[in-house]
């Protein structure tokens, strides 16, 4: 288990065992967001409202790489294939390659406040944001194919597995759930 955290530290644990395993440090702020890269299960993806993401190597105990943004960092989601990481900064999701050193390939700029949180499934990547709006992009050209209005600020989202429900929990308190619309039997 990986846990981020406002001690600036992300933290590995022995769930079974009870006990933890490390603490990796070099955030200096709040510990935001973690993602655990599926395709190499041994590094960890952290966002801070340092304004930094930073690549962990937990057997290492140390950083493999910082990437810097303008703006505190909300969340990451790792791109399918685990090579690329989408990053919410201020009101800009970026899509940084890991494999060349981090390096911007896209920045999209759709939302008018604060991205708060990102989903990826399935050939889509998913932004909610402080305006309300959750966006939806096809991967590749990420270019909007739809957008969701909800009733106050999404501070986070999930998307299920099969693509059926949609939740996004709201900054009133309410967690909000939609279910996607199918086409009518012939």
């Amino acid at each position: 288990l990986f846990t981020g955290s406002d001690d600036k530290r992300v933290k590995l644990y022995d769930v079974a065992a009870e006990e933890e395993l490390c603490a990796l440090e070099g955030h200096t702020d709040y510990v935001r967001s973690l993602r655990v890269n599926r395709a190499s299960p041994h590094l960890v993806v952290s966002g801070s409202y340092d304004r930094t993401v930073r690549i962990w190597d937990p057997h290492a105990s140390t950083s493999v790489m910082t990437l810097t943004f303008a703006d505190p960092v909300f969340d990451v989601a790792l791109l399918p294939g685990g090579g690329m990481v989408a990053v919410a900064s201020g009101n800009t999701v970026s899509v940084c390659d890991l494999l060349s050193g981090g390096q911007v390939l896209r920045s999209i700029v759709t939302h008018s406040k604060t991205v708060t949180c990102l989903d990826v499934t399935d050939g889509h990547l998913l932004s909610g944001s402080l305006d309300r709006l959750v966006k939806v992009y096809e991967l590749g050209a990420y270019k909007v194919v739809g957008s969701i209005k909800f009733g106050a600020p999404v501070l986070s989202l999930a998307l299920s597995p099969t693509r059926s429900h949609l939740v996004a929990c709201q900054a009133d308190g309410m967690l909000c759930t939609r279910r996607q619309r199918t086409a009518p039997a012939k």
